[in-house]
Parts: C-alpha cells; sequence; structure tokens
C-alpha cells in the first residue's frame, strides 16, 4: 500500500484523478475499508465499467470463505 501511494503522490501532475486516488488509498493505509464499495464505484465508473458494479461489502464469513478459496488462508 505505501509503495502505491508513493508512487501516486510522486506523479500526481500527470496522473488524472490523483486526488481521488490518494484519498482512497490513505484511507485504505490506515485500515479504513467502510467506504470501500463507493471507492470501487467510483474507480469503476472512471474506467467505464459496465460489469462488476460493487452493491455492498462482504460479511466476515463470506471475506473467511473468499480468502480460504482464493487464497488458501484458514
Amino acid at each position: 500500500m505505501d509503495q502505491l501511494l508513493d508512487a501516486v503522490k510522486r506523479d500526481q501532475n500527470g496522473l488524472d484523478h490523483s486526488d481521488l486516488y490518494i484519498g482512497i488509498l490513505e484511507k485504505w493505509q490506515v485500515g479504513d475499508f467502510s467506504k470501500a464499495v463507493s471507492d470501487h464505484n467510483k474507480i469503476w465508473e472512471l474506467q467505464g465499467g459496465s460489469v462488476g458494479e460493487a452493491t455492498r461489502l462482504l460479511t466476515k464469513e463470506e471475506e473467511a470463505e473468499y480468502r480460504k478459496e482464493r487464497f488458501n488462508e484458514f
């Protein structure tokens, strides 16, 4: 997370929507994912998304199952 945030800050002038990315990354850096659905959808819209709009955060149980399936975490 730190490296991504540093990269965005270094290239602020050449990166469209850098303020949006920095705001999102700074929240996520301190573990604040309370607006992750909105954050995802803002970036999704900027990229012209038509499939994959977020509607809600996963429950703790859903997240655990996802991590288990995708990353072999128990």
